[in-house]
């Protein structure tokens, strides 16, 4: 997903319907790698961030078939700083949602490095009340990655991170300031 924030004139964009034409004059720009084709009014670093995040989706599959806690994520997602957002397993977003606007993008990008909680709250995609963990993925904060968790989940990830650490998404591990109060 693009989001206003990924266009040069995002009020332009917002007060546009959304055509398929120019969804394919997207996608052709975006997946061009000649760079004939002309920009569609994308921020300069769009095309560079949809490039660095196009296989995560792989790693996020292989992850849903192997993993034994697929019953407590409702879906994972990065985003980036101008706004380009993916999600799997895919979900449809209203074209006003801004990943960069988000409790859990704000939380990742002021603690850099580490692991940081939402509180429970209701999610835009009809899951009812998550928590999201979040994690900043590179030091320069390119990239956000967040693990979407129903709010049952919480309690066992401090179970997990208190005990055998068991769990892929935290650190090997955590200092007494990680832990939660």
């Amino acid at each position: 997903m693009l989001s206003a924030g990924s266009f040069s004139s995002p009020y332009e964009h917002l007060s546009q319907p959304e055509t398929k034409r120019m969804v394919e004059h997207y996608t052709a720009y975006l997946s061009d790698n000649t760079r004939l084709i002309a920009n569609p009014g994308l921020k300069f670093s769009v095309r560079n961030e949809v490039m660095a995040t196009s296989h995560v989706t792989d790693e996020w599959m292989t992850q849903m078939e192997m993993s034994r806690l697929n019953s407590y994520i409702v879906r994972r997602y990065i985003a980036t700083p101008s706004g380009v957002l993916r999600i799997y397993p895919g979900s449809l977003m209203d074209k006003a949602f801004d990943p960069t606007r988000r409790q859990w993008y704000l939380h990742a990008v002021a603690n850099p490095g580490l692991i940081t909680f939402t509180g429970p709250y209701l999610d835009v995609g009809g899951a009812g009340y998550v928590v999201t963990i979040s994690h900043t993925v590179h030091s320069s904060s390119l990239l956000k990655l967040f693990p979407h968790r129903r709010c049952t989940y919480q309690s066992d990830v401090w179970k997990g991170a208190r005990g055998e650490r068991k769990s892929a998404y935290l650190p090997a591990k955590l200092s007494p300031h990680d832990s939660p109060s």
